[in-house]
This record gives structure tokens, C-alpha cells and sequence, in this order.
């Protein structure tokens, strides 16, 4: 009776200490779980805002040379010097040969949204001047050029 007695000791205990080592383990899995949690949402931070480089942007400013005013609604167009050749606007899904932009009251284009930094030509017109310049796009970086025109 005894030896039976013991064994069915050993039985609760052993029972017990199974549930207490499963509750135990539970725990841990829960905790490690919301430590992962924590940490998917901080790497998924750093890659979304660590990855997502800034626009790159040009914008012209248009000059007359002989006042040093600033020119309003001068046609500042843009393309690159090679026969064939494009760059990648933003809100495009080809390479553009060519854009023409309108400058506003203040002498000023638009911020022009690339994909990738070129190199560009820049003609400005107004009327019978006229005036050329290159825009050195910088990845990740706004550029702003001056285009003096005169006749």
C-alpha cells in the first residue's frame, strides 16, 4: 500500500511540476513574442524611413541680366545634351527627351521632380532673350540653378 501510495506521490508531483513547467514556458514564449513584436515594428521603422531616400529635385530660377530681375512666365526647358538620351521625372514612367516648364511671378520653376540625378541643359526664353545653363541633379539633394538671360 505503501509503494502505492508513493507512486501516486510521484504521479501528483510529477503533474504539477509539468504544469508549472508548461505555465512557465507559456510565459516566456508570450514574452519573447511581444519582445519580436517590438521589434519587427522598429526594424520595419528603420527600413521604411532609413531606406526612403529624399526626392531628388531641380528648380530654375531665370534672371534678366541687364536688370538682375527676376523673369515671370519665361519657358525654361529642359533636356539632356545627347541625341536620343532621357531622364526620369517622378510622374513618369519613361525616359523624357524633353520638358518645358513656365516660371512664375517670382522668376522661379516649380520644384521639378527625378527618379535619378542627371545632368541637364536649361534654355530660358522670354521674348527675344534667351540664356542657357546646366542643372547638376544631386541624389537625395533639392538643386537650384540660375539661367541669365539677355538678348
Amino acid at each position: 500500500m505503501e509503494s502505492e501510495f508513493l507512486t501516486q506521490q510521484n504521479f501528483i508531483i510529477f503533474v504539477c511540476r509539468t504544469l508549472f513547467y508548461g505555465i512557465l514556458i507559456t510565459l516566456y514564449i508570450i514574452a519573447a513574442m511581444k519582445i519580436l513584436k517590438s521589434l519587427s515594428f522598429l526594424f520595419l521603422g528603420i527600413f521604411a524611413f532609413g531606406c526612403s531616400p529624399n526626392t531628388t529635385e531641380g528648380i530654375v530660377s531665370v534672371i534678366d541680366l541687364n536688370t538682375g530681375a527676376a523673369v515671370a512666365d519665361a519657358n525654361v526647358e529642359v533636356y539632356v545634351d545627347q541625341i536620343g538620351m532621357g531622364f526620369y521625372l517622378c510622374s513618369a514612367t519613361d525616359p523624357t527627351e524633353r520638358m518645358v516648364y513656365k516660371t512664375n511671378a517670382g522668376g522661379v520653376t516649380e520644384k521639378i521632380c527625378f527618379k535619378l540625378p542627371a545632368v541637364l541643359k536649361v534654355v530660358a526664353t522670354s521674348g527675344s532673350k534667351t540664356g542657357t545653363t546646366t542643372l547638376s541633379l544631386v541624389e537625395g539633394e533639392s538643386t537650384t540653378v540660375t539661367c541669365k538671360i539677355s538678348n
